[in-house]
């Protein structure tokens, strides 16, 4: 596998990994160094719950006996942590913090927003899946020691941190050739656009590029797509057809909870907004009637936090996937390791996410290496089986074709890697001052993007259709150009539309990548 080389706004959550010794840990181990906390800090519980999985956002439904033994486990649980927690109160170094949490439990209140995080401050569920739920707690060391020791807690550890004039084109041939009910076309569209509409374009065949985008007129429309991403802004030219969709923030994660909120600032730069404005942008963006709904996370670097990856997949999972409608984008890469229980949770929020019909879409690492083979570590949720992985195409100049249909030097390859996507493109954003910026950036967060809205445009353009993610990767291998890396056939992501268009209607061949002119017999 690769080592992680960061592009601009590519970003990279590395997670530390427990060593397992003999079962349960406190302690976390990269590479080989261990490393032990010795300060207060808060941690991830990883519990067997034989009774099955709870629910933490859909609070209104009627509970089988099932969920409520569930509950009553959970519940229990945490009181048996809070009395080791008031047990040991003392050796908490920071008591400012102690008491705080300590008057919010005394007080008894349910968490104002309703779900299901019970009424301890110290500690709470954020994730549940099939055996497993995840509790989060804030702890100091010597009380994180005595939890790992409790019946059915799994492991106790540290959490870390870590984008009017007459055609050149045959209305018709295109018609055909994609099977779109209608479509649009955009003028002078940018390169990361023009280029997933069209075959491969070679001078020889035809004379000039033709720089428009082709897509079908159902644009994504009631499809939605999910960002876990920076943060996003809403409120300006690219996102203001509300009347053909509904674009939103729907909140934030923090400390394990799931924040509800319509206002998810880019407090750690913009990439929320890029990525969403490639993937669905008026102007910019692949699919522009598709829905739009962001998550903010915490982007700055070395500063994610796996509480809050666990809680926004598990808000997802439960209130958020309408099945064969629903897209999720995260712009994460997540080194870690198959035997961390943080990897077994996270792909079993994926599985459950596939399982109710959600598509999940995520970037290959940002450097040279080869997604192939099993080291030991996992770039995830790129990697995992359910899980689209995309990697970059080298769209950086249109001078020379040669140089374009190659796989993007600093990007992943191998057979982990689904399909390519343009990974420069030119998108806008709101800054801080709430000014429109336009920008061109690059990484296979934004080829992740691409490829989410080629895949809302599939749906939207054939409702008959109940895509999974299988049948989706099938749908796109199906359509996509090749090109070769290391001998290897790669695939180029394409809405439907191969024909090669020349603005000047000069051709030097005949076929498909010479605007469909007939070949002589």
């Amino acid at each position: 596998m690769k080592t992680v080389i960061s592009t601009s706004f590519l970003l990279l959550l590395l997670v530390t990994i427990i060593n397992v010794a003999k079962g349960k840990t406190i302690s976390s181990n990269v590479d080989g160094n261990t490393i032990k906390s010795k300060k207060d800090q808060y941690y991830l519980i990883f519990t067997n719950n034989t009774a099955g999985e709870i629910s933490i956002f859909d609070t209104q439904k009627i509970k089988k006996r099932q969920e409520i033994e569930a509950e009553n486990f959970v519940f229990s649980l945490i009181d048996d942590i809070e009395n080791v927690i008031i047990e040991n109160k003392d050796t908490y170094k920071d008591q400012e913090k102690f008491e705080e949490l300590e008057e919010e439990t005394k007080l008894r209140k349910r968490d104002a927003s309703g779900y299901n995080y019970g009424q301890s401050s110290f500690v709470y569920p954020i994730s549940s899946s099939k055996d497993v739920t995840v509790l989060y707690g804030y702890f100091s060391d010597a009380v994180a020691k005595k939890i790992s020791e409790l019946d059915n807690v799994i492991s106790c550890r540290p959490e870390t941190k870590s984008g009017k004039y007459r055609s050149y084109f045959n209305s018709n041939d295109i018609y055909k050739q994609t099977k779109w009910k209608k479509f649009t076309y955009r003028k002078r569209a940018d390169f990361h656009l023009s280029l997933i509409s069209q075959g491969k374009y070679w001078s020889t065949l035809a004379n000039k590029y033709d720089d428009y985008y082709y897509f079908p007129s159902s644009a994504g429309k009631d499809v939605d797509i999910i960002f876990i991403d920076s943060g996003f802004k809403f409120n300006f030219d690219e996102f203001t057809n509300y009347s053909e969709r509904t674009t939103k923030c729907v909140g934030y994660t923090n400390e394990g909870k799931f924040k509800p909120t319509t206002n998810c600032p880019p407090i750690y730069g913009s990439h929320g907004q890029q990525a969403s404005d490639a993937a669905a942008g008026s102007k910019h963006g692949v699919a522009n009637k598709a829905n739009v709904y962001g998550i903010g996370i915490s982007v700055k670097y070395s500063n994610i936090k796996e509480g809050d990856v666990l809680a926004a997949f598990q808000y997802i999972k439960e209130k958020m996937v309408r099945p064969n409608k629903t897209i999720i984008n995260i712009s994460l890469i997540i080194i870690t390791y198959k035997s961390d229980n943080f990897y077994i949770e996270l792909l079993k929020l994926v599985n459950d996410i596939t399982e109710k019909g959600g598509i999940i879409v995520a970037p290959a690492c940002g450097s040279d290496e080869e997604l192939d083979g099993d080291p030991g570590y996992i770039y995830a949720p790129c990697r995992l089986n359910n899980v689209i992985c995309v990697s970059g195409l080298n769209n950086i100049q249109k001078k020379d074709f040669t140089k374009v249909y190659r796989k993007f030097e600093y990007s992943g390859y191998g057979k982990d890697v689904d399909i390519y996507a343009p990974m420069s493109v030119k998108v806008q954003y709101l800054n801080e001052k709430n000014k429109v910026i336009t920008e061109e950036n690059k990484g296979t967060s934004f080829s992740s993007a691409i490829v989410s809205g080629v895949i809302a445009t599939y749906i939207s353009e054939n409702t008959n259709v109940k895509y999974t993610k299988d049948t989706m990767l099938k749908t796109l291998i199906k359509n996509a150009i090749t090109f070769s890396h290391k001998k290897k056939t790669c695939y180029l992501i394409n809405n439907g539309k191969h024909i090669v268009y020349s603005p000047d209607r000069i051709y030097h061949g005949c076929g498909i990548q010479a605007g469909n002119t007939p070949c002589k017999k």
